[in-house]
Order: C-alpha cells, then sequence, then structure tokens
C-alpha cells in the first residue's frame, strides 16, 4: 500500500519533473497493467494512472509529450489494458484527448466502453456525446454517462439540456444523477434550473432526489 500511496503522489505533484513522468513511463512498460496480475502489476495500473495525472500537468509541451505515450497505447489489443489507458488519459483531464477516446463509446466490450464514457467526466468536448449516449444508448452505458456529467461544469445551455433530458421519461438512477449533478453544479444555477428542480419538489415521488433538492436549497 505505501508503495501505491508514493506512485500516485507522483502524479500530484504541480509542476512534474521530466525524470517523475519517465520514472512512471518505466513502471508500465515493466510491470504492465493486467488487473488480474500479481501484486506487482498492481503497481503498473498505479503508475498508469499517476501518469495520467501528471499528464494535464505542466507546460503545453510537457502534456502533449505525455498524452502522445497514452494515445500510442490505445493500439493494445488488451481490452484490460486498454482500460486502464483509458482511465489514464481520463485522469488528465484534458479536453483535447476525447477526440481519441471518443471511438471507443462504441466497442464491443462494456467496460471498455463504460470506462471511455467516464473517462469523459473532465472533459468540455465530451459533453454532447454523454447526453447523446443517455438519449440511445444501453442502460448502462446511460448510467456511467449520467455520473460522468455530474463532474462538468454546466454552463447554462448545458443545463437546458439536462432539463429536456428530465422532462422524459428515465429510469430513476439516470434521474438521480442528473439531478445531483444540476444540484451539485459548480457553475451557478440559472433561474430556470432553480425553477425546475424546485418544481420537483412537489412533483417527484423519489425520496432521494427531493432530499437532493432540499439539501441543495438549504445553502
Amino acid at each position: 500500500p505505501i508503495a501505491r500511496y508514493l506512485i500516485t503522489s507522483l502524479g500530484m505533484v504541480h509542476k512534474p519533473a521530466e525524470a517523475s513522468r519517465d520514472y512512471l513511463q518505466s513502471m508500465i512498460e515493466r510491470l504492465g497493467t493486467d488487473e488480474k496480475g500479481p501484486h506487482s502489476k498492481n503497481l503498473g495500473r498505479n503508475a498508469a494512472y499517476a501518469y495520467g495525472i501528471m499528464a494535464g500537468k505542466g507546460d503545453q509541451a510537457n502534456q502533449q509529450e505525455a498524452l502522445s505515450y497514452l494515445f500510442k497505447e490505445l493500439k493494445s489489443d488488451d481490452p484490460s489494458h486498454l482500460i486502464v489507458i483509458i482511465r489514464a488519459i481520463g485522469n488528465s483531464g484534458a479536453t483535447a484527448a476525447w477526440p481519441r477516446l471518443k471511438p471507443f463509446i462504441e466497442h464491443a466490450q462494456s467496460r471498455v466502453r463504460e470506462a471511455a464514457i467516464f473517462a469523459g467526466r473532465f472533459m468540455d468536448k465530451a459533453f454532447p456525446d454523454l447526453i447523446q449516449i443517455i438519449k440511445t444508448k444501453s442502460l448502462s452505458d446511460k448510467i456511467v454517462a449520467a455520473k460522468a456529467i455530474r463532474y462538468q461544469p454546466l454552463a447554462p445551455d448545458a443545463q437546458k439540456l439536462i432539463i429536456k433530458l428530465l422532462t422524459q421519461q428515465l429510469d430513476s438512477k439516470i434521474k438521480y444523477q442528473l439531478v445531483a449533478a444540476l444540484a451539485g453544479s459548480r457553475t451557478k444555477l440559472t433561474r430556470e434550473s432553480k425553477g425546475y428542480l424546485m418544481g420537483m419538489l412537489s412533483r417527484d415521488s423519489d425520496r432521494k432526489i427531493k432530499s437532493l433538492i432540499e439539501k441543495m436549497m438549504s445553502h
């Protein structure tokens, strides 16, 4: 556990050194990322996740170099490795990386799809695709997309799209995540958004959803 914490801490450094990035990259290549492998390979996965966080820091040139390495790994035929790399790219929060991840939301394996969908949580460019997934894909994909939306900044236009979804017939788990996204938005809610949530207090019978809204209104 100590080794994992130390590896993760490298990704948290505000201005990572090139040597730190090279060290994590060597760990990924030396230990691999197989989630069913021995303890040493768990460290390889942690190194990949830390590398992804690191790829979102530093100057643009360093970010691009770090992301380039992860993009190359997306060519892997191993679904387990793909999932780790996709999560790592998601950790970077680099919105420019979304076009590289987007093809994987159509992957044949559900775990790869879900990793790609959730990886878009910090990427503004992913928002329209997350909305589209909720409209058209399988229930499990929809739930992951709704969870990812909770991390999005939700500008006024985004809030309108979420309210439009909430007026439709939705699975309770999806509805809960979308209401939570609005209630916990880092961006100030519009008058329309607040009004809609207030209306849900009287219209909706779901106690969990009502509790979310009441908690938001009390702050």
